[in-house]
């Protein structure tokens, strides 16, 4: 995926979602992402998705440093 192509996804996709539920707050002038007041609340899944990545699937860690960390760090 190009950059343009992420830029575009991000603008037009994910980033509305994300505003709307309140985990992002977002602007395109100049483009900037912030977090919003629900942000915290995605930390729950991005930490049990830590201590399980040795039981996903290759192709959802590949390329995530987070994920490819030894847990024991």
């Amino acid at each position: 995926m190009s950059l343009a192509d992420l830029r575009r996804e991000l603008k037009h996709r994910h980033l509305p979602v994300l505003s709307t539920s309140g985990f992002v707050d977002w602007a395109t002038e100049p483009f900037c992402v912030q977090r919003g007041v629900r942000c915290e609340e995605t930390a729950v899944v991005v930490d049990r998705l830590q201590e399980n990545a040795t039981r996903l699937p290759e192709s959802l860690v590949d390329g995530w440093p987070r994920f490819e960390m030894d847990p024991g760090n």
